[in-house]
């Protein structure tokens, strides 16, 4: 009899205080993402995420380990069906992005992140077993944000440099500095912040005494911040949540007015005492703060891209890697020709070009579905229900106008807590459900597989990160047959990665250009490993131009001249406004003898340099990538010269 006491007194502790952990590890996952300045996964062009979002991705699924050992043993209550039927429909469109994808690789980066936010979100709902713990969870969200938007005020008031890709003449001309937090990007800091003003209303609203006036204290600092972001999107998302919280909270006005007073005041003075950039930001140029017009750019590229795989679309993760192959041709009055967007700045049209009509129609169903649970809940439930929910319908509407001119489920920190958020509602909104018996909680074992074994598949993924990233340092100190080995592990340890091949190859074409033996052999056997790599990157990365072009540049040094133009011209038809591409395609015409093949090539590039210098001369300054575009377009001139005819 005593010893079975013990057994459930030490269950019902070590429950707890693995609720605990669990709520905290979920916390700091996120803090670690948002204060690391991770935004956009690997595939959309940031590289230097592909480490942090690796680790983020095996922590989460020990954090969900330890969630579900302690909802499966030490007893756990059944699971809102609104969040789990969401979570459910974002596996379908992962396992449909699987077999309908256009580019496998970008796909499953996008699948691995996707799982962690589902993972991350059960974690949530089955650790936050009282209102106690979910009030924690949402203290912690109000805490990150309020330390970003305290970061971001330090920027301010210390005049701090703004990124000049954020600043442009526009915007330096009317303020001093566009805060952007620890992401670098001022639009990304401005949808975390919407998020974390609504976690932190919820607990204005619900706490009482002391902490509450500390909550509305943070309310004002993140919304302060909030201004200081110069984002349109952001501020429209702020009127957004103003609106539908007095909406939502209506029933429980005399516990809200005080939130809504606050945001109210706040953003009032800040709009009567900052300066207005809305018109000049939005002028139609080649200042890279041509909002508008890129905005309209990106989006029309969505369209194209949707309407060219209308039922499937192209595969979630997949919208860099084809945006360069559907831009609309001609255009030239907007940074956005050259420039991957990172996402479509709509998450709308994003999701419609990733997953197509039936992706999207799952989509909208399953939210649909969610949305309609949630509002019976809050129709039929008491203060507190309307409390949170409301709250948390205000925060839903405020992302989902902030989604159509800015990306908030794209950005990686600012999609966890979005995750995080709904989950902890969704608890709390659940407490009353009665504990499940073992053998209902058993059929979660699934689950237990994922996270059984998708640590073991992020291991070489990580490794392969790690050995590109020695490779390249030894390509610049000149370690060569160091280089080429860790190149060669690299591509061992994660097969799918094309984007990295092609640089492997350009080592390899340098080698055999050098005549220098490697431990792959002979300097002879380097031409044709390098040519087998481009293949095979153009093979994994259909989409890449890169690996056509090199293709090209290789067989142009070997004379291989209609073969050159052959390769190049693809590249060009995979990237039209890479003014290099064309440049190169002329070169290998004009060595073929085809004088007035080589003219239009050559026009287009002397036509696109100028716009890509301004660019990078904007986003990094003069490097030595501008420099190269430099001597590229005086070159471009000399061969139109000698060839008698005027450049653009």
């Amino acid at each position: 009899m005593a010893g079975a006491v013990t057994r459930v007194r030490l269950r019902s502790a070590w429950g707890p205080a693995l609720d605990w952990l669990v709520l905290l590890g979920v916390l700091g996952l996120i803090a670690r993402m948002a204060f690391g300045g991770v935004t956009f996964v690997p595939a959309a062009g940031f590289a230097q995420n592909r480490l942090p979002l690796l680790w983020f991705e095996q922590a989460v699924a020990l954090v969900g380990a330890g969630a579900l050992g302690r909802w499966l043993l030490a007893g756990g209550r059944a699971l809102p069906g609104a969040l789990l039927g969401t979570l459910a429909a974002a596996t379908a469109l992962a396992l449909l992005s699987l077999v309908t994808t256009t580019d496998r690789y970008a796909t499953r980066e996008a699948v691995f992140l996707l799982v962690a936010l589902v993972v991350a979100a059960l974690a949530v709902a089955m650790t936050a077993t009282d209102g106690t713990r979910a009030r924690a969870f949402l203290a912690g969200l109000a805490l990150m944000s309020a330390a970003e938007a305290i970061i971001g005020l330090g920027q301010y008031a210390s005049g701090a440099a703004t990124p000049a890709y954020w600043l442009s003449h526009a915007f330096a001309g009317a303020i001093r500095t566009r805060i952007h937090g620890t992401f670098g990007n001022p639009n990304v800091l401005a949808s975390f912040l919407l998020v974390g003003i609504g976690a932190t209303a919820l607990l204005a609203v619900d706490l009482t005494g002391r902490r509450r006036l500390v909550a509305i204290g943070a309310l004002a600092v993140e919304i302060a911040a909030l201004a200081l972001t110069y984002s349109r999107g952001g501020y429209a998302g702020l009127a957004a949540f103003a609106c539908a919280f007095a909406l939502l909270l209506w029933p429980v006005r005399r516990r809200a007015w005080a939130v809504l007073l606050t945001i109210t005041l706040v953003a009032g003075v800040a709009a009567v005492a900052l300066p207005s950039v809305g018109r000049r930001a939005g002028s139609v140029s080649l200042d890279p703060e041509d909002t508008a017009q890129s905005r309209l750019f990106i989006w029309r590229t969505a369209l194209h891209m949707w309407r060219t795989h209308a039922a499937w679309g192209t595969g979630i993760g997949t919208f860099n890697a084809v945006y360069p192959s559907y831009r609309p041709p001609g255009v030239l009055a907007t940074y956005a020709v050259l420039r991957i967007p990172g996402s479509a700045h709509n998450d709308y049209l994003q999701l419609l070009a990733e997953v197509g009509v039936a992706g999207t129609a799952l989509a909208a169903l399953a939210l649909a579905w969610g949305v309609g649970r949630a509002a019976g809940r809050y129709r039929r439930g008491g203060p507190t229900d309307q409390i949170w929910l409301g709250t948390w319908g205000a925060t839903c509407a405020a992302v989902g106008v902030t989604s159509l001119v800015d990306s908030t489920l794209s950005v990686i920190p600012n999609a966890v807590m979005v995750a995080g958020f709904t989950a902890a509602v969704a608890a709390q909104a659940s407490l009353d459900h009665p504990p499940l018996r073992f053998w209902k909680r058993v059929l979660a074992l699934p689950l237990a597989a994922v996270l059984a074994g998708l640590p073991p598949v992020l291991v070489p993924l990580a490794r392969a990160s790690v050995l590109d990233a020695e490779a390249h340092r030894d390509v610049k100190a000149g370690r060569y047959a160091d280089a080429v080995d860790a190149f060669r592990r690299a591509a061992a340890a994660d097969p799918l990665n094309g984007e990295a091949l092609p640089y492997f190859g350009d080592l390899l074409a340098d080698l055999y250009l050098r005549r220098i033996d490697t431990s792959l052999g002979g300097w002879r056997t380097a031409r044709a490993r390098a040519e087998d790599l481009y293949v095979r990157a153009g093979r994994l990365s259909p989409w890449d131009g890169y690996a056509r072009a090199a293709l090209g540049r290789l067989r142009r040094a070997e004379g291989r001249y209609p073969e050159a133009a052959a390769a190049f011209r693809e590249a060009v038809s995979l990237d039209p406004y890479s003014p290099r591409y064309r440049f190169w395609l002329g070169e290998a015409l004009l060595s073929a003898g085809d004088r007035r093949g080589a003219v239009g090539p050559l026009r287009e590039a002397a036509r696109l340099y100028p716009i890509e210098l301004l660019v990078i001369e904007h986003h990094v300054g003069h490097d030595t990538v501008y420099a190269q575009d430099q001597t590229d377009l005086g070159e471009a001139h000399r061969l139109l010269a000698q060839l008698g005819e005027e450049a653009p």
